[in-house]
């Protein structure tokens, strides 16, 4: 009686290690986007590592007993799936013969326990830089209207608008980056000493809310020439211009 009484015990005890074993359900991330029958919003995604993360994309009406018709209102779901631990980037891009049309990246991440993490990457939504002191007068004004940007640039010669590439966003952040210019903000320096030299304004707007401003007259923040001369070359770069 004794044994048997040991045998259950040691039997229930196998079992319970048996369902203690930890599942390997992946985790997931999901980004949603309105849309509705009749013109609206037509989403495509591209670029990313699909050994990285899987997708699926679903149609879901804002009303379950909603039948395709004009009007209709539904969100495009996009489920993000681990599959390996990693780092890619998705490429949305947003079509409509009525509404807005745009573009943007999403920065994707996977750990070692499959769990996603989906970014937006922050884009230019205004850069404005002016220099200004003896011989020198210059403005570069960038905005991004959702579609497209638009470059304004003025000189002691006239001035010029031009519609640019939108790789110009990419290679601006890229500038941003390598000289740490978001450390510029709140920057405001003057030389008084100094009687013929040059005054600059920087003024920088990111999607993610990012507000950087700096002014200074013959006072520079670090990096300022290589940053300024960089930006103009770039803006002066018939290769980004549409």
């Amino acid at each position: 009686m004794r044994l048997t009484g040991l045998l259950l015990m040691l039997c229930s005890l196998l079992m319970a290690f048996s369902f203690a074993e930890p599942c390997n359900a992946e985790s997931s991330a999901v980004l949603v986007f309105e849309s509705f029958d009749g013109g609206g919003p037509q989403y495509e995604v591209s670029g990313f590592d699909e050994s990285i993360v899987s997708l699926d994309i679903a149609r879901k009406y804002n009303k379950e007993d909603h039948e395709m018709m004009t009007g209709s209102g539904y969100n495009v779901v996009m489920t993000f799936t681990g599959q390996k631990p990693g780092n890619t980037t998705a490429h949305i891009s947003c079509f409509s013969p009525i509404a807005d049309n745009w573009e943007r990246d999403y920065d994707i991440t996977v750990d070692r326990n499959l769990n996603v993490t989906v970014k937006e990457r922050p884009y230019v939504v205004k850069l404005r830089m002016t220099r200004g002191g003896f011989r020198i007068f210059s403005v570069y004004e960038v905005r991004f209207d959702g579609l497209d940007y638009t470059l304004h640039k003025e000189n002691a010669f006239g001035d010029a608008y031009q519609n640019l590439k939108p790789e110009v966003n990419q290679k601006i952040m890229e500038i941003i980056s390598k000289y740490d210019v978001l450390s510029w903000d709140g920057f405001d320096k003057d030389n008084r000493w100094v009687l013929d030299g040059e005054d600059f304004t920087f003024k920088l707007v990111l999607s993610d809310g990012t507000d950087v401003y700096a002014t200074g007259s013959n006072k520079f923040p670090e990096n300022y020439r290589d940053v300024f001369s960089e930006l103009e070359a770039l803006f002066e770069d018939p290769g980004y211009y549409l």
